[in-house]
């Protein structure tokens, strides 16, 4: 019984220990909109991304392909594509889906 008891207690902190993993992040962007808004993305090794000052309501995820970082956020009603200088800077554009198809320029650079 006592085997079988530590046999369970060893399992169960295997298992467990992931529950309550941090996420890792991969970079950090500090960009600005040619719509006059700030925002900070933090990026995480498991393509999930996240904004500081907001909240995105269907979630935010990323791939990068090369110096290439495409984002859509809130169940793709944003994308957004830019390009990643070697030097940290981070330049291109975003579009929304909604109903007149709004788009324009983003800037900014990597700050982690």
């Amino acid at each position: 019984m006592k085997k079988l008891f530590s046999m369970i207690l060893v399992i169960c902190s295997l298992l467990g220990g992931n529950a309550y993993a941090e996420k890792k992040i991969e970079f950090k962007w500090s960009i600005a909109t040619s719509v006059a808004s700030k925002h900070i993305y933090t990026f995480y090794q498991d393509g999930s991304c996240d904004e500081e000052s907001h909240l995105i309501i269907g979630g935010c995820s990323w791939v990068k392909d090369g110096n290439k970082v495409i984002m859509s956020m809130n169940s793709g009603d944003y994308i957004l594509n830019a390009n990643v200088s070697f030097f940290g800077k981070v330049k291109g554009s975003w579009r929304s889906q909604s109903k007149n198809n709004p788009t324009g320029t983003i800037w900014g650079k990597v700050i982690k």
